[in-house]
């Protein structure tokens, strides 16, 4: 029972080293996701405001006509 309980141990360690390892790699993750959903709503905003200019433009147009 002790050697499973120091095997589970010694592998727990390894698994937390790796971890503080790869905390770096989690941050800037995290960061790009958050840019990348802030471009994200940024695209969904010009495309909601070309489609109301197309809209006023086609407006425009058929009054002219």
């Amino acid at each position: 029972m002790k050697h499973k309980a120091d095997g589970i141990s010694s592998s727990l360690d390894q698994l937390n080293e790796k971890y503080e390892e790869l905390s770096s790699y989690f941050y800037r993750i995290d960061k790009l996701d958050e840019k990348v959903s802030k471009l994200e709503e940024m695209a969904y905003s010009i495309d909601g405001y070309t489609k109301r200019l197309e809209a006023q433009f086609k407006k425009l147009g058929s009054k002219s006509e």
